[in-house]
């Protein structure tokens, strides 16, 4: 059971939707709900970028915004969540070999277009996780699919597809994952 009484694999998901959002703002207003304190909560920024609270090392968090929503996602464990709109542009299948394992281009051939999005939440995901990010050159060291679909865990960790908005994909990966809960703000 992790600070104030949450256990370990219950995660809270706030998010809100508007065109013009200040995410730092959100971000403070999310923590502050989630922890029953008031901030501010200073952020800073581990080497590959991945935000932290220097002074709450037990609450993890991780930001996501796509098509005029944004999320956040609080536990007291490692936490990473994706949000990507499904508006194909064409540019997929280049994004693809660039980015996805073979394994994952194989299963995305014959898939329709939008599963590129779910695909890509899941990497975000695993990757926000991880800290590590474009910056360390590791997205297409892993995969999140094999010839059968998309996959429930990746190196130890849980992936869970969400669901949210028809056209949204939303993926969470933590160690463990019991319950999530939504909470608007």
């Amino acid at each position: 059971v992790g600070k104030g009484g949450k256990k370990m694999a219950d995660i809270t998901i706030f998010y809100c939707r508007g065109e013009k959002q200040d995410s730092a703002a959100l971000l403070q207003k999310a923590a502050s709900r989630y922890t029953g304190q008031s901030g501010p909560f200073a952020v800073e920024k581990e080497p590959h970028g991945k935000p932290f609270f220097p002074d709450h090392p037990d609450l993890y968090f991780s930001v996501t915004h796509s098509g005029g929503f944004w999320m956040a996602a609080f536990s007291p464990q490692k936490v990473g969540l994706d949000l990507q709109e499904k508006r194909v542009t064409g540019r997929e299948k280049k994004l693809s070999e660039r980015f996805f394992a073979p394994l994952e281009r194989d299963w995305l051939k014959g898939q329709p277009d939008e599963r590129f999005f779910d695909l890509w939440a899941a990497k975000e995901s695993f990757v926000k996780h991880s800290g590590l990010g474009f910056s360390a050159g590791s997205f297409p060291d892993f995969a999140v699919a094999d010839g059968t679909g998309l996959l429930p865990t990746v190196k130890g960790l849980q992936l869970r597809h969400l669901p949210f908005d028809p056209g949204f994909s939303l993926c969470l990966c933590a160690e463990a994952i019991d319950s999530v809960r939504f909470e608007k703000m």
